[in-house]
């Protein structure tokens, strides 16, 4: 129930590929931390 809201109140923004854009970017930016994490971590 709680899951068909919450996307019913992000359907406009996600219908904007500006936002996917923005999703994108967040998500590469948190693979390239956990990324360097590891190669510091050895």
């Amino acid at each position: 129930f709680t899951l068909a809201l919450g996307a019913a109140w992000l359907a406009p923004w996600l219908a904007r590929p500006g936002t996917w854009r923005l999703l994108d970017l967040l998500v590469a930016a948190m693979m390239y931390a956990v990324a360097v994490q590891l190669i510091v971590a050895g």
